[in-house]
């Protein structure tokens, strides 16, 4: 058994680390109580609010792993986030395999 992660997996967690470190270490203390910045639509950017969405779907289309370490990731650096990034990429996914056609297609 392999427990080495590919060199695609190393790609994605230098650039979330690297995103983590220049966006959301200064004020993660403060991210709590201050009124949005940019992350949120940074980490759309990134792919990570549909880490696990099928490609078919819009989605980033990464596996359980893939994902963990990009959520990691973020953890390092601010909880907060990297929770919210975890429960939508939860939530999403089951409603999307079990969901109406129209839900997704949205």
């Amino acid at each position: 058994m392999n427990f080495e992660i590919t060199e695609d997996q190393q790609i994605l967690r230098q650039t979330v680390r690297r995103f983590a470190d220049e966006s959301l270490s200064a004020d993660a203390p403060l991210r709590d109580h201050a009124p949005q910045s940019a992350w949120p639509t940074a980490l759309a950017d990134l792919g990570l609010w549909s880490l696990a969405v099928p490609e078919a779907q819009g989605g980033a289309g990464f596996d359980l792993l893939t994902g963990t370490l990009a959520i990691e990731e973020l953890a390092t650096r601010d909880a907060s986030v990297a929770g919210a990034v975890a429960l939508t990429n939860a939530v999403v996914v089951p409603a999307l395999a079990a969901g109406q056609h129209p839900l997704r297609d949205a």
